[in-house]
């Protein structure tokens, strides 16, 4: 991964952290808290990491997405 995604997804949190919580499932993540965020963090990594695919997902922000931002 490089900077530039890394800001990109940034960017796209930010965007969505204070949304309609029933519309962006980032804006729920962000109302529940640090740990929340936390968790969720930890099982796309999990998911990432365990993938058979691993290489053809790198870049994946969120699987559950559709897009792949959440």
């Amino acid at each position: 991964m490089t900077q530039h995604i890394l800001d990109r997804l940034f960017a796209i949190l930010e965007s969505r952290k204070d949304a309609d919580s029933e519309i962006s499932y980032v804006a729920k993540l962000y109302k529940q808290g640090v740990a929340k965020c936390a968790q969720k963090f930890g099982e796309e990594a999990v998911e990432l990491i365990a993938a058979e695919d691993l290489p053809a997902r790198v870049g994946v922000v969120d699987a559950d997405a559709g897009d792949g931002v959440g």
